[in-house]
């Protein structure tokens, strides 16, 4: 995955004209965490005057009631398998520049969610920590630096709480 974002990065077009979004928000957790998380995607995006939300594809019917914010589906297995897509999908969200870019995603088994925070522009990018338990210390080496903040939760911790403590460091 790292080597096929090194180069859509160097494809995708360095074009310094974008249209600037205020926030970018990340959630591709399962339905449960999804769930969880809603309060804190209300409180961050009743606060913004425009906003983008990246989903899973399955779960884009929940975001309908959020006027006014974009919903961007991302079928995860897809952008694993195919680069195309991958590409498609990275291409789109690279057209912005975002004041800021939340990931909501606290187990990231998979890392997509730092494949894409990893390609936006932003002045401000922050997330979790990985849990080792669930993560590739090596691969969250490396999209460590990608971020301006992470917190550092404890896995005995509620998600609620994690997601709380998040909040603190929003801009």
């Amino acid at each position: 995955g790292y080597l096929i974002d090194s180069f859509i990065s160097i494809i995708l077009n360095k074009n310094k004209n974008k249209n600037n979004i205020e926030c970018l928000i990340v959630k591709l957790d399962a339905l449960g965490d999804l769930f969880l998380s809603v309060k804190t995607i209300d409180c961050i995006i009743s606060k913004k005057k425009s906003a983008i939300i990246v989903v899973d594809e399955a779960y884009v019917d929940l975001f309908t009631c959020y006027k006014g914010v974009s919903i961007f589906p991302i079928n995860v297995k897809s952008y694993i398998l195919n680069p195309f897509y991958r590409y498609k999908k990275l291409a789109y969200l690279y057209k912005f520049h975002y004041n800021q870019v939340i990931n909501l995603n606290i187990s990231r088994p998979h890392f997509v969610s730092d494949s894409i925070i990893r390609e936006v522009e932003s002045k401000y990018k922050v997330g979790f920590l990985s849990d080792n338990a669930n993560s590739s210390s090596k691969i969250d080496f490396i999209y460590r630096r990608k971020y301006d903040y992470l917190v550092d939760v404890d896995f005995r911790e509620h998600e609620l709480d994690k997601l709380l403590r998040l909040l603190i460091y929003l801009k």
